[in-house]
């Protein structure tokens, strides 16, 4: 999808939704507390939509999360009124063939948990690329053959993988961000 299509409201398939920009948080900053303590929290405060992190260790990790417990967290989100807006990842592409098999998993489970947290709707899932900015130029053709496996992990999981240049990463500019959208695309 493109981000032309994004900004247009467009969706996944045929039908259209209104674009709606609301006021987000991620609870990356809510680790201590219970799912339903941080919904809570997020909906008085006045957020519109939540980030979801779901990398390994979370309390939310994709792969740790039941069935049970992830139609409890899609009712909690159902109930407060919060939009799932975005699932955190935190998966380097800049690895060897072991884990770069991994991070497709993880993006696979990802793609399940944003479709079930949210069907009508799924969260986009978001992640840095790791990385040093002085190995740029070193990685960025691996980085962008890792990428071409994750665009088609999206594809078939019907999903929307968002990367973010990122200050300490080796994609740390916006003009690495374009080179490798045009790689991939």
């Amino acid at each position: 999808m493109s981000i032309a299509a994004l900004a247009m409201g467009e969706t996944r398939g045929d039908e259209r939704r209104p674009a709606k920009m609301g006021l987000g948080f991620s609870l990356y900053g809510m680790k201590s507390l219970s799912i339903d303590d941080g919904l809570k929290t997020c909906r008085e405060i006045g957020y519109d939509c939540v980030e979801l992190p779901i990398q390994a260790d979370w309390p939310w990790d994709s792969r740790a999360l039941s069935r049970d417990e992830t139609k409890r967290i899609g009712g909690l989100l159902e109930r407060t009124g919060l939009r799932l807006s975005s699932l955190m990842e935190n998966l380097h592409v800049v690895v060897d063939d072991a884990r770069h098999q991994d991070n497709l998993e993880r993006l696979k489970l990802a793609a399940e948990l944003a479709h079930a947290l949210s069907p009508k709707r799924p969260a986009v899932i978001e992640t840095i690329l790791g990385g040093k900015p002085a190995q740029w130029e070193d990685v960025r053709r691996q980085m962008a053959d890792r990428l071409k496996d994750w665009a088609r992990v999206a594809e078939e999981g019907n999903a929307v993988i968002a990367i973010k240049p990122h200050v300490g990463g080796a994609m740390h500019r916006p003009e690495h961000a374009l080179w490798l959208l045009e790689q991939v695309d």
